[in-house]
């Protein structure tokens, strides 16, 4: 499959091999030390199984730390989004308050400006309020732009939250679809062993039995 093999597996399957090798040419062995290669064979099965089921353990816990770091990162991540997007609304209110009172303060110049045409008593007043409301409308305008310009900055930090979180939740599927295909390769190497086992516990009874025979005879 490409993926790279545990240098503690490789051993583990090297010494399995080593192992099914040793049980395989017990079978040209003289009758006589049959018995005694087989149950050596047995002892030495159980070994690499037991061997074997520890890498695998130990390989499982690895792929369960990396599985709840994920998971943990996905949820902070996620948190600091609901923030963000929090955060964002309460900056789409200030800025519609914001624009309401700009709006409502253009009003008010239009209409001093016409009041100003029809009352040339109050020139000197409505020319002063006008001023005033000049500088409130500059301040407002600006205080707009800042606005616009800190929400594009959060717009722009939920992206790449986004995009994080995206990303995490990729190898988070990884991470199962290789945890569940070392599950599969490993329950196919303890079902052979068993097999393997079987087969040596059955060449062991047969010849016990023979020598049984033989004895009573």
């Amino acid at each position: 499959s490409g993926e790279s093999v545990p240098e503690s597996e490789r051993a583990s399957q090297v010494k399995i091999q080593d192992n099914l090798s040793a049980s395989s040419s017990t079978h040209n062995l003289p009758n006589i030390d049959k018995p005694a290669a087989a149950a050596a064979t047995a002892s030495a099965a159980v070994g690499a199984t037991a061997a074997e089921k520890l890498v695998w353990e130990e390989e499982k816990m690895k792929l369960y730390e990396q599985l709840d770091d994920k998971d943990d990162e996905i949820n902070n991540q996620a948190q600091l989004i609901e923030k963000l997007k929090e955060q964002n609304q309460e900056q789409e209110e200030v800025i519609m308050g914001i624009r309401r009172e700009r709006d409502s303060l253009q009003v008010d110049v239009q209409r001093m400006q016409t009041e100003n045409e029809s009352s040339k008593d109050e020139v000197k007043e409505v020319l002063q309020a006008l001023e005033e409301l000049a500088v409130n409308y500059d301040q407002k305008s600006q205080e707009v732009e800042t606005r616009n310009k800190e929400n594009d900055s959060l717009n722009e930090e939920l992206q790449k939250r986004v995009s994080t979180l995206q990303t995490l939740e990729s190898e988070l599927h990884q991470l199962k679809e290789s945890n569940s295909h070392q599950r599969k390769r490993v329950l196919d190497m303890m079902m052979n062993l068993m097999k393997d086992l079987s087969d040596i516990g059955s060449a062991i009874g047969s010849e016990f039995k023979v020598r049984l025979l033989l004895i009573l005879i």
